[in-house]
């Protein structure tokens, strides 16, 4: 499936939760959700330049009563981790993640040769943020689902209920590489 027909099925299921924001960092996972909220007039869309940045207006939303959802790449993610910990960990924030999982096949040896291979030069550095997100993910305690192109209804509803119960940041993977 293409991000833009994931990121269109993913913005659709978001807004029918409630969802009323989508703050972004720039991604190639996250285009297609970032492009399907910008035509739908239920949610807004908020550009942010850093992730850490992205992490703070998320929480302002949050406590404003808004619903925001998160999109960055895992790179950002290992940028915004202090934040992450700072505001919605330590104060309890609900907060959805969707995290361009860049890399995931590096995780195994044949799979870092096949990303050097595809990816040029940024190989080496996707295979190692394949290998890093999960741990940071669990060693952050925050819950986490790879979404499945072809179910991302139940991982949502899950991923979300989960959000809301707890008071806590839960992420979603996504990997279109």
């Amino acid at each position: 499936m293409s991000a833009v027909g994931l990121g269109a099925r993913l913005s659709e299921r978001l807004a029918a939760q409630g969802l009323t924001h989508l703050v972004s960092v720039a991604n190639g996972e996250g285009f297609g959700l970032y492009q399907a909220f910008k035509t739908d007039s239920r949610c807004r869309v908020i550009d942010a330049c850093r992730e850490g940045e992205a992490v703070a207006l998320c929480c302002g939303l949050v406590l404003g009563g808004q619903l925001p959802v998160l999109s960055i790449e895992n790179f950002g993610l290992f940028e915004c981790l202090d934040t992450l910990r700072a505001l919605p960990l330590d104060i309890g924030i609900p907060m959805l993640l969707v995290i361009g999982y860049t890399g995931r096949g590096g995780k195994t040896p044949e799979g870092e040769a096949a990303l050097v291979e595809r990816l040029g030069n940024i190989g080496p550095q996707a295979a190692l943020a394949g290998r890093w997100t999960e741990p940071v993910l669990q060693l952050a305690g925050i819950p986490f689902w790879y979404l499945d192109p072809a179910d991302s209804g139940a991982v949502c509803d899950e991923a979300l209920a989960l959000c809301r119960s707890s008071s806590r940041p839960v992420a979603l993977l996504v990997d279109l590489t």
